[in-house]
């Protein structure tokens, strides 16, 4: 982490003053009474779900909404055996 840091300190990123915890978000609840009577715990079922590509989201939370800007894609090739 620290060499991801030094590399983008020139760029004006300053570093992070917490642990990096990478993570997945798959939705954001904006008013959690919206998500009452939401069944938290109910099993979700397995999909095979093709990943085509990876993009770097930067997320900037306003007050009239999120702001969402693709940084960096990674396309994926499927490797022939």
């Amino acid at each position: 982490m620290a060499a991801l840091e030094a590399a983008l300190r020139p760029l004006g990123w300053p570093p992070e003053d917490k642990p990096f915890r990478a993570h997945l978000t798959l939705g954001r609840v904006k008013d959690e009474r919206a998500a009452q009577g939401v069944d938290w715990s109910a099993a979700v079922p397995a999909l095979d779900v093709p990943v085509t590509a990876l993009h770097l989201i930067e997320s900037q939370l306003r007050p009239e909404g999120p702001v969402y800007t693709v940084r960096h894609t990674s396309v994926l090739v499927a490797q022939v055996s």
